[in-house]
């Protein structure tokens, strides 16, 4: 028998209940951790001190192992992406508001951010050019996510899923069966638009399960006289939020982070990640913008769910099933 335990966003389980106050404060170590590092919404955090030094000169400082090694998935995923997945995107995101204590509804920005270089990461030693903004809320969580699932491991010997904010990685003996875990939209039932929210339900014996979501997660931008809804995923080529094709993309890879990475390449690629995917074999699932689902690799066909949403799915693309 499972036991689940909840942390604020992120959700755990263990297949040892013996071991759930040692999952919980493995689990709360680390958030804290990277919370500290690399969370730009806080003032206080590593991250936001960077960017706020690099606004106007450039910046060579030696940062803390958890935040080296948090930025160098960063940049690793910006190369496997060739730059579609990068962490140089604070300064569109803030520009649209998404940072902290934005109003509700923000006005257009009048110019786009400016695309500036890839930081320079050699082991802990960290130079930035002068106007960097970096943004690593696209890597942070599926990387807490994977460090939590094998540290409990490490210290337990204990199956585990960990669940940050929609981001599941999973390690250890799994339940009979595999963990089974929903995946949507992050909706509650649905749209805005009033489209049902497509639902499906896989199991997983490990690696990682990803959604990136273009409607979960929006802000309005007044564009004249209309309020608009903008999406959080940027297209590091226009500096602007990515078009909508995808209402989401799920993805299932060896690791969290690496399935948060190709789920946020398709995004960001739209119509062409569908024939990429199948090129690759990857394992996926696309919830194109008209409801239509596309299945990759080896996703199951059969896991789509006819029946609607439970009311506790709300806040996350994914919830491991009790």
């Amino acid at each position: 028998m499972t036991e689940h335990i909840q942390i604020g966003n992120t959700a755990l389980a263990v297949t040892d209940p013996a071991h759930a106050d040692s999952a919980r404060r493995i689990a709360g170590r680390v958030l804290d951790a990277v919370s500290a590092a690399a969370d730009r919404h806080q003032p206080a955090s590593e991250i936001a001190r960077l960017n706020a030094d690099a606004a106007d000169s450039p910046l060579q400082r030696r940062i803390s192992p958890i935040l080296a090694s948090i930025l160098h998935a960063a940049i690793a995923a910006h190369h496997r992406t060739e730059g579609l997945v990068t962490p140089t995107v604070g300064g569109a995101l803030t520009a649209l508001g998404f940072g902290p204590d934005q109003p509700e509804t923000l006005a257009a920005p009048g110019r786009r951010a400016a695309r500036v270089p890839l930081p320079h990461l050699h082991r802990q030693d960290l130079a930035m050019v002068a106007g960097t903004a970096l943004d690593l809320g696209a890597i942070a969580g599926p990387w807490a996510a994977d460090t939590i699932a094998r540290q409990i491991v490490a210290a337990t010997g204990s199956g585990v899923l960990v669940g940050v904010d929609g981001n599941v990685a999973v390690a250890g003996p799994a339940p009979r069966g595999g963990w089974q875990v929903l995946v949507g939209d992050g909706m509650d039932g649905a749209d805005p638009a009033g489209h049902p929210q497509p639902l499906a339900r896989v199991a997983l014996t490990g690696g990682g399960l990803a959604t990136s979501s273009t409607i979960a997660r929006n802000r309005q931008v007044q564009r004249g006289p209309r309020v608009t809804d903008v999406c959080d995923i940027i297209d590091p080529r226009m500096g602007a939020p990515v078009g909508r094709f995808f209402r989401t993309v799920s993805v299932t890879a060896p690791s969290c982070v690496a399935a948060n990475t190709i789920s946020l390449q398709a995004v960001v690629a739209g119509r062409p990640a569908i024939s990429r995917l199948r090129r690759w074999g990857q394992t996926a699932r696309l919830v194109q913008w008209d409801g239509s689902i596309v299945h990759t690799g080896r996703w199951p066909a059969d896991s789509e769910l006819s029946t609607p949403a439970p009311a506790h799915l709300h806040t996350h693309e994914l919830k491991e099933l009790a």
